[in-house]
């Protein structure tokens, strides 16, 4: 008489060939430790998602920097990917500021601007950029 190998000690039928049984309880396990280390960081780091004005105003200062690293003028055709980049995560903290305190709601519309220009234009050298450019400086310089 023959026997499988299911019959054999220690080797119960899976779901999955190739993975012993043994191995599910660890993955388990070895998930919720995942799960509950990311819970514990959210929360011993102050809950994530709260807002506070000092965040806004460290978001809105590190826009203000990227957007201080943008030339008067640059071409797009040898420096627009570095340039863009740099506008467009300027934009995109001004924004976080703004959502976070809406006194940055001008300056996350000044920031804008330049980049918009570039995209219309494809131009980053004509008086169009140039005047974006100093409006959204200016509104660093005021925020």
């Amino acid at each position: 008489m023959t026997t499988s190998p299911e019959s054999e000690p220690g080797n119960a039928p899976s779901a999955r060939p190739g993975v012993p049984w043994w191995w599910r309880p660890i993955a388990v396990v070895l998930g919720v430790a995942v799960v509950g280390l990311a819970a514990f960081s959210v929360t011993r780091s102050g809950g994530g998602t709260a807002a506070t004005g000092s965040d806004a105003k460290g978001n809105a200062d590190a826009a203000c920097a990227l957007m201080g690293e943008v030339p008067d003028a640059f071409d797009i055709t040898t420096q627009g990917d570095e340039q863009l980049a740099r506008m467009g995560a300027a934009e995109t903290l001004a924004q976080l500021a703004a959502a976070r305190d809406a006194g940055y709601k001008g300056l996350a519309d000044a920031l804008r601007a330049p980049r918009a220009v570039v995209s219309r234009d494809f131009s980053a050298e004509g008086p169009a950029f140039a005047q974006a450019l100093a409006e959204a400086r200016a509104a660093c310089a005021r925020r």
